[in-house]
């Protein structure tokens, strides 16, 4: 059966619940009816917590009782003998504690400690288990009556007494993973993509090869005053001043991308993704990288000045043709093999469906997609947000929080609308948007792989962002948004 498209997610979510189609309209006699129920349920709640937390006050555990008759107060906050036990006066329309008797009393200590084993088996078996039966039984009651939304809400209680309920879990459309216990079914299957994904990576990082050091020093050492080593794998190339370790653990990192590109989006082997060589020109300083920025011939004067204000710079090259050449300045290893993996990104993605920094969104968030899922980090940008944005940017978060940044972002409606994030330059993109670019093609290229590949077919073709989106999903731009955002508040950013 072929996948739900974009389309049929933002369709369903109008439902309640995405995977459940729309109910037929309840009659007001079920759903007083299943109200009742759900009704009678929380009554006959607090009338068991009251018998339970009586006799515990009995047998000479008060202290231990004093959480039952909490909860029998919440359930049921009209109940004198519950009041009186808790110190709670009434005044007029209000119920106030009276703090100082109760800390009095919260001081003394069960006389007969010895009696809770016995108070806790009581409790399971008089209290929890026929608590979760009727709730249970409520939940089916509303779900049928179709109110689904107040099930959950049964299915919830259900869960705070008994974590492990399987009619509930199952109910909610859980899934019981051998190891986490039950997790949301989105989760599950996130974790699935993710162990495929890593999986992919380890085969091709098994299948590698070493780096090799080319006799000779590179080109562009006589521009920056110092003889830089050139190394070599497969159709990427090297020129650098680090050391080896540093140079060729870099290069690695970009053919184990280059591999995982072709693999991804289904390039065959032998066919080429570059026309020709990509070379990284990778330089420890800044002052180095200013040197070879003003050595560089393919750079208009305007594009220099630019260019020493950023920390790497993607030297212009013809479509279709080449040379492909990026000169990049990064102090250490730490850096140094994601800056060249994300601007290798960059050249791959243009060199195959001509995404260019004009599609400021796209251009990194492409580049961030990969990168993350390669090699769970993100330290680099096209940009130095903080100094080149036209307002000061906010910094996106450490990879491992762009999840909760989404999904937090879209829970308070601040997440920018995608007609404003695909409309925005290279320079205008700040951290949360950035976060939103990833998401959104995450979202569409793993939840969506056969729409998000015919996105990028409609891009190799020229299309910009808002006729590719339209040709291969049907949504315009908004309508995109909105299934998006419906998959975000189902996932949490997942």
């Amino acid at each position: 059966m072929r996948a739900v498209g974009l389309r049929g997610i933002l369709l369903l979510a109008c439902a309640v619940v995405l995977a459940r189609p729309a109910p037929a309209a309840p009659s007001a006699d079920a759903v007083a009816a299943a109200r009742a129920v759900a009704q009678k349920a929380r009554a006959k709640d607090a009338d068991d917590l009251r018998r339970l937390a009586r006799w515990g006050d009995e047998v000479g555990v008060p202290r231990t009782a004093d959480a039952d008759w909490e909860r029998a107060w919440a359930l049921d906050p009209d109940d004198d003998a519950t009041r009186k036990r808790l110190h709670v006066l009434k005044r007029g329309a209000e119920c106030v504690r009276d703090e100082a008797s109760w800390a009095l009393v919260r001081t003394a200590k069960d006389p007969k400690p010895e009696r809770r084993a016995e108070y806790a088996a009581r409790r399971l078996a008089e209290v929890v288990r026929p608590s979760v039966e009727r709730h249970r039984a409520a939940a089916a009651a509303l779900y049928a009556a179709g109110l689904p939304d107040e099930g959950v809400a049964e299915l919830a209680h259900v869960l705070a007494l008994d974590p492990a309920d399987p009619w509930a879990r199952l109910a909610l459309g859980d899934v019981l993973d051998p190891g986490a216990g039950w997790v949301p079914a989105d989760l599950a299957a996130r974790w699935n993509a993710d162990e495929h994904a890593g999986a992919v990576v380890r085969r091709l990082g098994a299948a590698g090869v070493r780096a090799e050091r080319v006799p000779g020093e590179g080109p562009r050492s006589a521009a920056v005053g110092k003889p830089l080593a050139v190394w070599r794998l497969r159709e990427w190339v090297l020129e650098t001043d680090h050391d080896e370790e540093t140079a060729a653990a870099t290069l690695e990192a970009v053919d184990l991308a280059a591999r995982w590109f072709r693999a991804r989006f289904g390039v065959a082997p032998a066919a080429p993704v570059l026309p020709g060589e990509g070379r990284l020109v990778l330089l420890s300083s800044e002052e180095l990288y200013a040197r070879a920025v003003d050595g560089e011939t393919g750079l208009s004067p305007a594009v220099r000045r630019f260019a020493k204000g950023l920390s790497a710079i993607p030297v212009p090259a013809e479509p279709d043709r080449g040379p492909w050449v990026v000169l990049l300045e990064r102090p250490s290893l730490e850096f140094a093999a994601d800056a060249c993996v994300h601007y290798a990104m960059h050249l791959l993605f243009q060199a195959r469906y001509h995404v260019t920094s004009d599609e400021g969104w796209l251009y990194e968030g492409l580049a961030a997609y990969a990168t993350i899922r390669l090699l769970s980090t993100q330290a680099s940008w096209c940009v130095r947000l903080e100094e080149t944005s036209a307002a000061t940017a906010e910094r996106a978060p450490h990879a491992e929080a762009w999840a909760e940044q989404t999904w937090t972002t879209v829970g308070r409606g601040r997440d920018e609308p995608l007609v404003r994030l695909v409309g925005a330059s290279l320079n205008e993109l700040d951290g949360p948007m950035l976060v939103k670019a990833w998401s959104f093609l995450r979202f569409l290229l793993e939840e969506h792989a056969e729409e998000g590949e015919a996105f990028l077919a409609a891009k190799r073709l020229g299309l910009k962002t808002p006729q590719a989106l339209l040709a291969a999903t049907g949504l315009r731009l908004e309508d995109a948004d909105a299934a998006w955002r419906a998959w975000v508040g189902a996932t949490l950013g997942e």
